[in-house]
């Protein structure tokens, strides 16, 4: 527990960077492809700081550079794995790109971070690990955000372990503030 208000705390802190934030709680369940054996149920918080950047466009799209931070739980009471849970906290640089106009707009989003774990699990044995992501995205009435994220999550083949990876399929509902 004290490993998610520390994460919270520095959500927090963090925040005010860009001109749009948007606070969000994620839930989702580890996928059993791509080498995952230990299916994990995952839920959590985090803050979303987005600012437009010209170096990211698309046909003339202007992208928004976000910049995030989480803190996660995720439990196993799978065949393959030991029951258990994990704490996770991490930090993430994305570019999101929208479409549409008026009152819903869709959006794209694309990104790399750093996550820390308290403990390992069946597939994952390392505490840090790469979180490369996508997702897609509504955004209603500028206020409302749904995004439905996959983020793998591996040690990029860092540790002497194994680096089987996990791949996480997420809901997030978010509310801009």
């Amino acid at each position: 527990m004290r490993i998610v208000a520390i994460g919270l705390g520095i959500a927090l802190i963090g925040a005010s960077w860009g001109s749009e934030e948007v606070g969000y709680v994620a839930f989702g369940r580890s996928s059993l492809i791509l080498g995952s054996m230990d299916k994990r149920t995952v839920f959590g918080v985090g803050v979303q700081s987005m600012r437009p950047e010209r170096a990211l466009r698309i046909r003339g799209n202007q992208a928004k550079l976000v910049r995030e931070l989480y803190a996660y739980r995720s439990e196993s009471n799978w065949f393959w794995a030991p029951p258990g849970h994990a704490y996770h906290v991490g930090a993430l640089v994305s570019g999101r790109y929208e479409f549409g106009q008026g009152a819903t707009r869709f959006f794209a989003e694309g990104g790399w971070g750093l996550q820390y774990s308290n403990r390992g699990s069946h597939d994952i044995e390392s505490r840090w690990n790469s979180t490369p992501t996508v997702g897609i995205g509504a955004i209603f009435d500028s206020n409302l955000y749904l995004t439905l994220r996959l983020m793998h999550v591996s040690n990029g083949g860092l540790s002497n372990g194994r680096n089987k990876g996990q791949n996480w399929l997420m809901f997030m509902v978010g509310k801009r503030f």
